[in-house]
């Protein structure tokens, strides 16, 4: 018995034994994932955007970047926060990427996996239906609002003569789907409309101070701010939310915001003339660009934000200094992207802060009008009679050829319907307003 005994206090000893040196004998450790951070953020047609975030490591480090598998990139890191691009992908295409960080001192820290689809680029092929409006005197259209393909609004002024050449002048047209029809919008009498702002066939803004409402006009002058000398001010551009919430942009500077009951004025800081404004739909950031010729040359862009105002950029006298140049007069704003233009299509994520990037150039011309369906289809409309398109990899000019006999004043685009609105000068008088109805094929 009493070896029985000893035998099985053998064996137990030996187990213990064996598990203690089993314990100190650990497999490799796999490089450590917690303390990195691989955040997708935001993808174009050739480029992804991300967000590197690191804890509890010392700095300056080193970063692998991996796509597919293979690195593709090496970087320093400095912070604990950090934006950076992938760029030369392929349009509507699926990546999947992860980085390896190497710490001031310290080992191998390894991301998650991360999966991203590249946008896919849009087409830049069109019909065009080409309509001129007045048949005496001087006509032009300024701007436009597409509400769907059968339901189009432009304003300006068209004049038109009966056969003993009496003028009847109208400020508005109206697309049925069919034809046009001549309309006179109803206010403080007659009036050259300069800008439209539409939320629905029911809801649609003329010169920020009339609203149609699907049976009538109604005028909302309430609070109508006016410039200290006492003039009132042409206004510009209009963008809102709603009809509670409307911003009207105009000359000497001038900023007003509609909430529903009356207007007020916004101090802008500047006194150039305000051209265009445009919101981002994703945060209640709004940016105001504007643009004059005389004396100087001027530009500036604005931020807008809770009512109050910051001057991001300014410049005057013919420099062409970067990154936005004394050309600029046109914005677009879409999911965080801001996209300006002069002379030139500057790109930048507001989200992100990065830096202005040139996209391309647009010479010989001014561009009037620039606007977009999303951040592959945007539109710019010049005083050459030219409609360029920017797909998202490529710039093409779709509509017109240089020094054409067109010079447009505006243009918007909505799905795959895109209308420009300007003037055709034939000479000192009877010069006809025209629009240019494109369908994307």
């Amino acid at each position: 018995m009493f070896s029985l005994i000893k035998i099985f206090l053998v064996i137990t000893i030996t187990l213990v034994v064996l598990l203690t040196n089993l314990s100190c004998h650990r497999t490799p450790i796999e490089p450590e994932k917690t303390k990195v951070n691989l955040i997708y953020e935001d993808a174009l047609c050739t480029e992804a955007y991300f967000r590197l975030k690191t804890t509890e490591i010392n700095y300056p480090a080193r970063v692998d970047l991996y796509l597919n598998k293979d690195k593709v990139n090496s970087f320093t890191t400095f912070s604990d926060d950090t934006v950076f691009v992938i760029e030369n992908l392929l349009p509507k295409k699926s990546y999947t990427s992860y980085v390896r960080v190497y710490p001031e001192g310290g080992r191998e820290l390894v991301s998650s996996e991360v999966s991203f689809v590249t946008m896919d680029t849009t087409s830049h092929d069109f019909t065009w239906q080409v309509f001129e409006f007045g048949n005496c005197g001087n006509s032009v259209l300024f701007d436009v609002a597409i509400i769907d393909e059968n339901n189009i609004w432009a304003v300006g002024e068209i004049t038109m003569c009966d056969s003993m050449w009496r003028e009847t002048r109208y400020n508005a047209v109206h697309w049925d789907g069919s034809k046009w029809e001549l309309k006179k919008i109803a206010g403080e009498g007659w009036w050259e409309c300069r800008t439209i702002f539409a939320f629905s066939e029911n809801n649609i803004w003329f010169d920020a101070r009339i609203n149609w409402n699907g049976s009538r006009y109604n005028v909302y002058t309430n609070g109508w701010p006016l410039l200290s000398n006492g003039d009132g001010w042409q206004v510009n551009k209009v963008w809102g939310t709603s009809s509670n919430d409307l911003y009207a942009v105009g000359d000497k500077g001038n900023i007003a915001h509609w909430d529903g009951r009356r207007w007020r004025k916004i101090e802008s800081g500047t006194d150039i003339n305000l051209r265009d404004i445009y919101g981002n739909n994703l945060s209640d950031d709004i940016y105001i660009v504007g643009h004059e010729y005389s004396p100087v040359l001027k530009s500036v862009l604005l931020h807008l934000k809770e009512g109050k105002v910051t001057k991001i950029w300014e410049t005057c006298c013919l420099f062409e200094k970067e990154p936005y140049g004394t050309s600029l007069r046109n914005l677009y704003v879409k999911d965080n992207w801001l996209f300006t233009l002069g002379k030139r299509y500057i790109k930048e994520n507001i989200k992100l802060n990065t830096k202005p990037k040139r996209i391309t150039n647009i010479l010989y011309d001014m561009v009037y009008e620039f606007k977009g369906t999303d951040k592959n289809d945007i539109y710019a409309f010049t005083d050459l009679g030219e409609i360029y398109h920017y797909n998202g990899y490529s710039i093409k000019l779709v509509f017109g050829r240089p020094f054409s006999e067109y010079f447009f004043h505006g243009g918007r685009a909505k799905d795959n319907i895109v209308v420009g609105v300007g003037i055709l000068p034939r000479g000192i008088y009877n010069n006809p307003a025209f629009l240019v109805l494109g369908r994307r094929k």
